[in-house]
């Protein structure tokens, strides 16, 4: 019993001291902090993302209520979008370069 005092105090000393890491402990938090890094950059560029798809869902919600609006303007004129008979029966050619 009086042994394990003594052996508790060693290990506290050295556990203490700066520097006293064991290559397989230096190698597990170089490891973590480039996960750390790896982590960091990953959040940064999901913030980006995540911007980008807010600023692309609010455009697409501008269009979608332009749309409708045209819509409601288009059928409360009682008038009827057609194709042009005439444009859809000419036919185009390419002179070849």
């Amino acid at each position: 019993m009086n042994r394990a005092l003594d052996i508790l105090t060693e290990w506290n000393e050295r556990t203490a001291a700066p520097g006293a890491r064991t290559p397989g402990e230096a190698r597990r938090d170089s490891e973590l902090t480039e996960v750390r890094r790896q982590l960091k950059e990953l959040k940064r560029e999901r913030t980006q993302l995540q911007g980008r798809l807010d600023a692309a869902a609010t455009v697409i919600a501008a269009l979608h209520h332009d749309n409708a609006g045209l819509r409601e303007e288009l059928a409360g004129r009682g008038s009827v979008v057609a194709p042009d008979e005439r444009r859809a029966s000419r036919t185009e050619t390419i002179d070849p370069c």
